[in-house]
């Protein structure tokens, strides 16, 4: 808590589809408010989409999209509530 703020870590995969939920749920058991949201992840690939692995592009999807999304909803909401 440096200059009284506290701050947690927590390892996640923002490419995993239930990510956003289980981040919610974690800063939620540890009583913790976001009131500021900073959604910087993200990645993109090169080349043409139809010679992708499309693996690789539903997670790129995922994790630019999907979990942004999700994450600005649940922590959205509770900002509102508040």
């Amino acid at each position: 808590t440096h200059y009284g703020i506290p701050c947690r870590i927590l390892q996640a995969d923002l490419t995993s589809p239930d990510c956003a939920s289980r981040i919610h749920a974690a800063t939620t058991k540890a009583g913790l408010d976001v009131d500021i949201l900073i959604n910087n992840a993200g990645v993109c690939t090169h080349g043409e989409l139809i010679d992708g692995d499309a693996v690789d592009a539903l997670r790129m999807i995922q994790l630019n999209v999907g979990s942004v999304v999700e994450l600005s909803r649940l922590y959205g909401k509770n900002m509102k509530d508040r």
